[in-house]
């Protein structure tokens, strides 16, 4: 069947520090630590964090007059446009005037995400990249101290990163193609 198609954020949006915050089932982006606006929010499953803007997900159905704690509001529920996971809510409508800022803003689940590392700087990756190689190296000499596999770069690869991720001791990772 394959993936449906995925949004992602702009470019700008991906800040060293912001992490992004990925569907538990099959990791499709949703959200940017840097777009939630409160992590005191509780649900059914648990925690849950009021965010400003989300991507990838779809309405679940019809809208519905819901009760709860600090009031009663008009949500719909939101789901994985990957996957179908139920994620959440979007308020659509507060009764009450004191929760209007809810209003337009989603509600994800804890429970139904989880948050990975934003690598999209180059220190990010070549960081990224010795971890993983340190961990192959030791468990390739638990395996085998013969093991002189070479690990082609893709042609695709910034030399700048080829650059930093080829040291002194690294040079037998990569190999130009």
């Amino acid at each position: 069947m394959g993936l449906k198609s995925t949004d992602f954020f702009e470019n700008t949006s991906y800040e060293a520090d912001t992490h992004i915050i990925v569907c538990n089932e099959c990791s499709t982006h949703l959200c940017l630590s840097s777009l939630v606006l409160s992590d005191k929010f509780c649900s059914q499953s648990g925690d849950a964090y009021l965010v400003d803007r989300v991507i990838n997900v779809q309405p679940d159905g019809e809208d519905r007059k819901t009760p709860m704690k600090t009031g009663v509001y008009l949500i719909n529920k939101i789901r994985c446009s990957q996957c179908a996971t139920t994620l959440g809510w979007l308020y659509k409508k507060s009764f009450s005037y004191s929760e209007l800022y809810k209003e337009g803003k989603y509600v994800i689940e804890r429970a139904f995400i989880h948050e990975i590392p934003n690598l999209s700087s180059n220190e990010a990756l070549v960081r990224q990249a010795r971890r993983s190689r340190r961990r192959r190296s030791s468990n390739m000499s638990s395996v085998s101290s013969s093991s002189d596999e070479v690990l082609p770069t893709p042609s695709s690869l910034d030399p700048m990163l080829r650059r930093a991720l080829v040291g002194k001791d690294d040079d037998h990772v990569f190999v130009d193609a």
